[in-house]
């Protein structure tokens, strides 16, 4: 054999044309032996000029690396977080975040990666009492309820909550405890990774025939109450978990309808909130629920643990909007606390 010749196939339509790396491409021949019918095959022996006429060799070292391949199409460009929501606290990329509103709730869709949320919320005075009253035990002064959020459905962008509410967690002269129960639901869809919609719908169905409405000797700390919200979220970074400023707006009927003739279900107001997340820990918010104008911080303690807790003042502006005192003690609203504990399974 002579050692400055090569054998290679001659195909009817295909040749060696490039060598890439270990791999071998093939490209349509470039000649053909002239006894060579169409569709034939057969070895034939080609000199090192042929081999250069016929096929392109290409050093290893000159060959393309597959990994500047990947870098030369990488993937698209992040645009930005994906933010969901549990309960009032919401998701930034499946990172858990604190609170982003006490009362007031949000319109981004539930995060699949929890199923059941349960939380209580409650207040030290409700308006209609005293902290004499509350001192010396004439009458409660405290008002807490426990609320449950069960995810039913989670498709693409969209996700469906069943509420369990209970008014009235604790006894008064009004209850035994565990009172005023009732069956809700919430259903939310992101438009975009950082923007929802959601309405949805609390106390709806009466469980246990003990309904009340806010702000009455035997009423709950919100009630029943229709809403719709939208909500939207800032990233201020590029960071992986960034800092987040976020808003909602929405209107409802109930706790969140709230004037001067008191709760309805005929009766619809604006409400909204504005939070901003300095990170995943800490985060300051304030709103305005129709019933209140609020304000505080909400804390999530532990880097992986979806538990977070709230404390807002509310009523802090005295008697405004105006027509708070009409439901306050001789017509005097005097700053109360708020909080809320929640933890997501």
């Amino acid at each position: 054999m002579n050692p400055s010749s090569s054998y290679m196939r001659s195909a009817p339509n295909w040749s060696q044309n490039q060598v890439q790396g270990s791999g071998l491409i093939w490209g349509p021949t470039t000649q053909r032996g002239a006894s060579e019918p169409p569709g034939s095959s057969s070895w034939r022996t080609i000199s090192p000029a042929d081999q250069v006429a016929d096929t392109k060799l290409v050093n290893p070292e000159d060959s393309p690396n597959p990994s500047s391949e990947v870098m030369a199409n990488p993937l698209p460009p992040r645009t930005g977080p994906v933010v969901m929501a549990l309960s009032r606290s919401i998701t930034v990329d499946r990172s858990f975040y604190p609170d982003v509103s006490l009362t007031v709730p949000n319109g981004f869709k539930r995060d699949p990666q929890r199923f059941l949320t349960l939380s209580l919320e409650g207040t030290n005075q409700v308006r209609r009492r005293t902290f004499k009253a509350c001192r010396d035990g004439s009458s409660a002064c405290e008002d807490v309820e426990f609320n449950a959020e069960l995810a039913l459905l989670q498709s693409g962008p969209a996700s469906l909550e069943l509420l369990y509410n209970v008014g009235d967690v604790f006894p008064d002269s009004n209850n035994q405890g565990w009172g005023s129960q009732g069956l809700g639901f919430r259903a939310a869809v992101n438009l975009t990774p950082t923007f929802g919609i959601a309405i949805g719908g609390e106390s709806q169905l009466d469980i246990d025939n003990a309904y009340c409405a806010v702000d009455t000797d035997c009423g709950q700390l919100k009630g029943r109450t229709l809403y719709a919200v939208a909500s939207v979220a800032i990233p201020m970074s590029k960071a992986a978990k960034p800092p987040i400023l976020t808003m909602s707006a929405g209107a409802g009927n109930g706790y969140y309808g709230f004037n001067s003739t008191g709760a309805s279900d005929s009766q619809w107001g604006p409400f909204g909130s504005i939070s901003y997340a300095f990170n995943e820990y800490i985060a300051i918010g304030v709103e305005y629920s129709g019933y209140a104008i609020s304000g505080g911080l909400s804390v999530k303690p532990f880097k992986s643990v979806p538990l977070t807790g709230s404390l807002y003042v509310t009523d802090f502006l005295g008697n405004f909007p105006s027509y708070i005192e009409n439901f306050c003690y001789n017509g005097d609203c005097s700053a109360r606390l708020l909080g809320r504990l929640t933890y997501s399974f």
